[in-house]
Order: C-alpha cells, then structure tokens, then sequence
C-alpha cells in the first residue's frame, strides 16, 4: 500500500517473482511498485479487493503498469452482504474485456467456478479456501482425498481452452 519500490526490490531480492499491490494505494505506489517489478524482472499483479467500479479499476491498474490484475471479491464482504449476491465471477467478463493483461479471480472460488475462468478469458486459475474448507462462515476443513481433488480440479483447468 505505500513504499512500492522498495518493498517490491526487497522481495525480489529475497527470490519473489511475483508481488501484489492493492488498487486502493496511491497511483503512485502502484507506478513505482511497476518500476520495480519491470527493473527486477517480477510480476505486478494489481488486487481490485473493494473497487467501487471494478471495471474502471482493473483498466486503472493496467494503465498504472500491473502485469495482472487479480480480481478480488472479498469473504467478508460477500459474508455481510449476501443480499448482493456476489461471486468472484461478478464483472469478470467486463473486466477481461476491459484489459489486455491476464486477469485472475480469486475471493471464494468453488472448484466448478474455477474451472470456468478460462472459458470467461481469465486463465490463471487459483484454488483456494472451497478446497479445504466445508463452509465459508465455520472454516469447517473438508474430509476427503485432498490430492485427489487437486489432480482432478487442476485436470479440469488445462483440458479447458482460454477464450481470448
């Protein structure tokens, strides 16, 4: 959120290839956060968690210099707003069709929710929390074969073509 170019060239240094900066920092954290990544070959990707238009800011943090956006319905607020009905699919077509950098949706994925973000055109797929867990408000952790359901997800992703 502030400091862009020196934490980004920390984390280089330290063996990141990729660091995140979110879309609510200043226009110019996320331009010197770029710089950095640009001067120590890492991958920006830019976190719209919160934007009031996502759309707007996803091509915001493109123009800024991001090489991803990562586009970020948060579980608390689809938890204490169920009436809006939320996904980490809400805007995603808008929002690939607005840039032209990979755009990834990440914030409560269910496995099939995933494995349809190629075919949306965002193909960098992250599996997260619905993978272990039974519930979103319990964090109840699901009983099961994990790598089974990873190979089986992951399968399902790269069988799938991206739509460009």
């Amino acid at each position: 959120m502030d400091g862009g170019y020196n934490e980004t060239k920390m984390y280089a240094e330290a063996g990141a290839d990729a660091v995140v900066v979110m879309s609510r920092a200043h226009d110019a954290t996320i331009q010197r956060v770029a710089e950095a990544g640009a001067d120590f070959d890492v991958l920006v990707m830019g976190d719209d968690i919160a934007a009031p238009d996502r759309v707007a800011e996803a091509r915001r943090l493109e123009e800024l210099g991001v090489g991803m956006v990562l586009h970020h319905i948060g579980h608390d607020h689809r938890g204490l707003h169920p009436e809006l009905k939320l996904s980490p699919l809400t805007d995603l077509p808008a929002i690939v069709a607005a840039t032209t950098v990979p755009v990834q949706a990440v914030g409560g994925l269910t496995i099939d929710q995933a494995v349809s973000c190629p075919t949306i055109g965002a193909g960098v797929v992250v599996f997260g929390a619905p993978l272990a867990i039974s519930d979103e408000v319990s964090f109840t952790i699901n009983e099961g074969d994990m790598p089974k359901i990873l190979a089986d997800a992951i399968a399902r992703v790269h069988s799938t073509r991206v739509t460009q």
